[in-house]
């Protein structure tokens, strides 16, 4: 099998091997099984299919053997004054650069060796399948790519078209996500009939640019077949209104790839109907217009709302029952940030990378489109009943058990900078932890000098400029007044490094901290090739061996053409972590814009509507996994019921995205 859908398989905890490869020897089987429980805390469901190609498998995912980084453990860095160590890192790095660099001791120390484990190790169950049931977990999760509403992230693109290539495409089958039909276009051109003039246009901006002249480098390969694909699909596609810059891009499209001067103007465009309805008729008629064309209305409802008085907004909210409830949760999450005479921040995706901006002062002076307390409190309430009123009027899922943890786990709808890796949650989930020390932690190969630093953030801040982040890597050690409660490893430039920080959360709050955000920096290297890990473990004490693959939380396998990532933020107070999992455009990390990203998530209204929320309405609910016909629970185990996990994200998005 190939060995990025085995990855896939083992991400789900399911571990695919050959019939033939089952341990006979007995003896051998309890060893195996012994050191896949002693090294990494994975017990199988079914031990007797033990085989030596399982525990490579594993190791693979784990990583068993990762090199320490700069100090052998953060806690001795407590027994240096601040300018022993800052030498001892300059000499170091002036004579390792580039090589890996090993500690030069200039200073010695006897410092103390207490290595605690045990009550830290968090265990995992897998279960070894074969050929017969592997398939059907991958026929399952391409259908469940098939059903995104939304495009597909960077590493489900790549996992995308190896499921297709490796022929578990249906292409009977609906295809919810336009954008997503581009990516099979070169191997199944006919799925161009699904496709119109607007998705086209749409295919040429994300290809060549916003302000594109359609020009293409000859020599580059993403442009010559994105130029390709245009013209394959130019004769298949199917016409449809267009507004007047899409037709004056369309025109330009078809002109500089056929020679042909294109006709099409917006003469039939839906927005110009809708703004001649809205001046002649009034609010109540333009969205009874709107809300016949797809979800013209929902992405519409902030501008037409502000222009509606108290008892015509509720007759516009009526109009989306059962609408793209995508678009309303998004609304929900976002309504709150929109204050009269405050400029405005807009996050959006172009090619991977999450973007910000920011409306000047003069735009957000003149911005006409502005919610009132009273009408945003108004909104939000009937945005949520019409969002649980959907799921409880769609396909009935039968009877479900629901584990408390859905609680705290956020609907997956945003496009997550990976779901690769070991129980990676959708952005905005939380997981509780007890405790008072974790290990934030980034291993790498192949890439050069990845670094990682923390961004503190104190108790009352609110509007997330740079001057109000704590920056703690080995740089500002030196000089920072948290070093007695947050420790770094070290600087490793190597190709095949780790660099790690270790949390003392009282020690946090009682400087006034709130939360510390996670987040890595491609200083020598982008994130487009080799292994890039970023997770949490969360120790006992800080006095336990610098990498230990049993106690890691979760970790997330980092693939973009980026140089700036954030995984995840901790909620010192509530002592819980925020997942996060941004890849950014800033190249400096914790600057004004990557915290914004960040700060959606930190709301406490960001949970309003969990996916809890969703998944009780969406059968009858039972207290016993044994009586449920699908399982929702991290650790449960059946061969014979469903389950489905908090990080099985490609099978949450289709339940949620069920009709």
């Amino acid at each position: 099998m190939n060995e990025a859908l085995e990855t896939l398989l083992l991400e789900k905890r399911f571990i695919f091997v050959a019939d033939h490869k089952r341990e006979e020897d007995e003896k051998k089987r309890a060893y195996f099984n012994s050191y896949l429980l002693v090294n990494f805390g994975v017990e199988l469901e079914n031990p007797e299919e033990i085989s030596q190609d399982v525990l490579i498998q594993i190791d693979g995912l784990l990583h068993l053997n990762v090199p320490t980084s700069f100090y052998e453990s953060p806690q001795d860095t407590k027994y240096f004054s601040c300018g022993e160590l800052l030498l001892e890192q300059v000499v170091s790095y002036i004579l390792g650069y580039g090589t890996g660099i090993k500690r030069v001791e200039l200073f010695k120390k006897a410092l103390p060796k207490k290595y605690v484990v045990g009550d830290e190790i968090k265990l995992r169950r897998y279960r070894v399948i074969f050929e017969e049931e592997a398939d059907k977990v991958l026929h399952q999760t391409m259908d469940n790519f098939l059903a995104y509403k939304r495009p597909l992230s960077y590493e489900e693109k790549e996992r995308f078209l190896i499921l297709a290539q490796e022929g578990y495409l249906d292409k009977n089958k609906t295809i919810a996500c336009k954008d997503n039909i581009f990516l099979l276009l070169p191997q199944f051109p006919d799925l161009a009939s699904r496709l119109d003039k607007k998705d086209l246009v749409k295919f040429s901006l994300d290809s060549f640019g916003e302000h594109s002249t359609f020009d293409f480098d000859p020599t580059d390969e993403d442009d010559l077949e994105a130029k390709e694909i245009i013209l394959a699909a130019l004769p298949k596609i199917k016409d449809c209104p267009l507004s007047k810059r899409q037709a004056k891009l369309y025109n330009k499209m078809v002109k500089v790839m056929t020679g042909v001067k294109g006709k099409e103007d917006n003469s039939d465009s839906e927005y110009r109907q809708f703004h001649l309805i809205l001046e002649k008729d009034g609010p109540i008629e333009a969205a009874e217009y709107l809300s016949k064309h797809g979800s013209l209305l929902e992405r519409n409802l902030v501008f037409l709302l502000s222009r509606c008085d108290k008892d015509e907004i509720h007759v516009v909210m009526n109009m989306l029952t059962n609408k793209n409830f995508s678009v309303l949760l998004q609304i929900y999450q976002t309504i709150n940030g929109d204050e009269k005479g405050k400029p405005r921040t807009f996050t959006y995706r172009s090619h991977g990378i999450n973007r910000t901006y920011t409306e000047t002062e003069e735009e957000a002076a003149y911005r006409k489109s502005t919610l009132s307390e009273e009408t945003k409190h108004i909104v939000r309430n009937l945005l949520k009943s019409s969002i649980l009123e959907h799921f409880k009027l769609a396909t009935k899922l039968g009877k479900i058990y629901v584990s408390e943890e859905f609680k705290k786990i956020a609907i997956p709808l945003t496009t997550d900078a990976t779901n690769k890796g070991v129980d990676v949650l959708p952005s905005g989930s939380r997981i509780k932890f007890t405790g008072n020390y974790i290990r934030t932690f980034c291993h790498w190969d192949g890439p050069r000098d990845i670094d990682a630093s923390l961004g503190c953030l104190q108790e009352d801040e609110e509007e997330g400029s740079s001057d109000d982040v704590r920056v703690l890597s080995w740089r500002t050690y030196f000089y920072n007044p948290i070093r007695g409660a947050a420790l770094c490893s070290g600087d490793d430039t190597s190709t095949h490094g780790t660099e790690y920080q270790d949390l003392d959360i009282n020690g946090l709050l009682e400087l006034g901290y709130r939360y510390v955000v996670a987040g890595i920096n491609g200083y020598g290297s982008d994130f487009s090739k080799g292994t890039i890990i970023q997770g949490l473990q969360v120790k006992t004490e800080i006095n336990t061996n610098p990498w230990d693959p049993k106690n890691i939380e979760f970790q997330m396998n980092i693939k973009a053409e980026a140089r700036g990532y954030v995984g995840f933020a901790v909620d010192l107070k509530g002592r819980e972590i925020v997942i996060v999992n941004s890849i950014c455009a800033s190249k400096r990390l914790f600057d004004r814009q990557q915290l914004k990203l960040c700060r959606r998530y930190l709301s406490n209204s960001y949970l309003d509507i969990s996916l809890y929320d969703v998944l009780s309405c969406s059968g009858e609910l039972v207290k016993d996994p044994e009586d449920a016909d699908i399982v929702f629970d991290r650790e449960y185990s059946s061969q014979d019921k469903k389950v489905i996990r908090p990080f099985d994200i490609d099978s949450l998005i289709a339940i949620v995205n069920r009709e």
